[in-house]
């Protein structure tokens, strides 16, 4: 009995191992989902193909939006980031029906280094051949404007080849994408959708540009950290350039006992009266006096006689005692024949 259970628990130890495996599942294959957003050689690049930002626009020849973004939004992200070297775009096909394919087609047929302008020409003048009798006639007389002949606007259109390859594009990203309105947006693989204005697409392009900065140093970042580098240090010296001034306001007043002394009670004295200046003015002068002939001040104060420079402050004190009451002895006078009281606030301002 002991054998039959050994070898039902080897028979057991042996299967669920395997059960086990056959149960595990596969690895996830995420990265294919960026497959169809990685640029090829059909692609129209608009700005530096080394930007380290990418808009892919999926846009429709027909399309509203699509031409107002054209026209309107697209002129001032180009000034901003495609002409400075910070983002490029790639503009996609998603015809929404025949005319658009027919518009799509017929830029693809142009030079590439001229798709943008028969793009554009199509996009301003929608309103011209988007639901007019014969459309193509309308797009034929556009194409003559940039160059494209009768029979090579006609062989164009029976290009089966190019047909065939724009439709299956806009297949691939309907599926793969998620792509079901125009225009939809793609920076860095980031989504989005509807027609935005310039600050919001902006604002979406500056969210992408820090991550598009952290992800470039494989290539040309070798020069670009140097240059954060050097800022920082400009920032550090204007912080410390800062409490340069207060230790100047300190050391202002510490010499001021000797000669600045007169600046402070200039504009301390201002909102005070004429007898502040003038106490202020003497007590800051008297020490000077005091300097060199502190020796007889000594000498008096132990003969027990008052100093000479405080005999002269009392007779001046004296005199302009009387000449204030003089004064306003005068002006009330006065105040009292003209029967004015303006003479008391002279009085009072003295």
């Amino acid at each position: 009995m002991q054998k039959i259970w050994f070898c039902l628990i080897a028979l057991a130890s042996f299967l669920v191992p395997m059960g086990m495996a056959s149960a595990a599942p596969p690895p996830p294959a995420a990265a294919d989902a960026q497959a169809p957003l990685q640029i090829t050689r059909d692609d129209r690049i608009l700005g530096n193909p080394d930007a380290p930002i990418t808009i892919i626009e999926y846009a429709s020849m027909t399309c509203p939006h699509c031409a107002h973004f054209q026209d309107e939004v697209l002129p001032e992200i180009k000034k901003q980031w495609i002409d400075t070297g910070k983002a490029k775009l790639v503009l996609r096909d998603f015809p929404l029906d025949e005319e658009a394919l027919r518009a799509a087609m017929i830029a693809r047929c142009a030079p590439p280094d001229r798709y943008y302008a028969f793009a554009d020409t199509f996009f301003a003048s929608q309103s011209k051949w988007v639901g007019s009798r014969d459309y193509r006639e309308a797009l034929a007389r556009l194409a003559r404007l940039g160059g494209m002949n009768k029979e090579e606007f006609d062989a164009c259109l029976t290009n089966k080849r190019l047909e065939d390859s724009i439709v299956q594009s806009r297949f691939v990203a309907s599926k793969e994408l998620d792509v079901n309105s125009t225009p939809t947006f793609f920076i860095n693989g980031t989504k989005y959708t509807g027609a935005p204005t310039v600050q919001d697409f902006s604002a979406n392009l500056q969210s992408a540009l820090p991550a598009a900065a952290t992800a470039q140093p494989a290539g040309s970042s070798s020069a670009q950290p140097q240059a954060p580098a050097t800022s920082p240090p400009a920032t550090e010296q204007t912080v410390p350039s800062r409490p340069a001034p207060p230790a100047n306001t300190e050391t202002a007043p510490a010499a001021a006992p000797t000669q600045p002394a007169t600046p402070k009670p200039s504009s301390e004295a201002t909102p005070l009266s004429r007898d502040a200046p003038r106490n202020t003015a003497e007590s800051a002068q008297t020490p000077a006096p005091s300097n060199t002939p502190a020796p007889q001040h000594a000498a008096a104060a132990h003969a027990g006689k008052p100093p000479e420079s405080t005999l002269w402050d009392r007779v001046h004190v004296w005199f302009d005692g009387l000449f204030r009451n003089h004064a306003r002895m005068v002006v009330n006078a006065s105040a009292a024949l003209t029967g004015n009281g303006a003479g008391a606030d002279v009085v009072s301002l003295g």
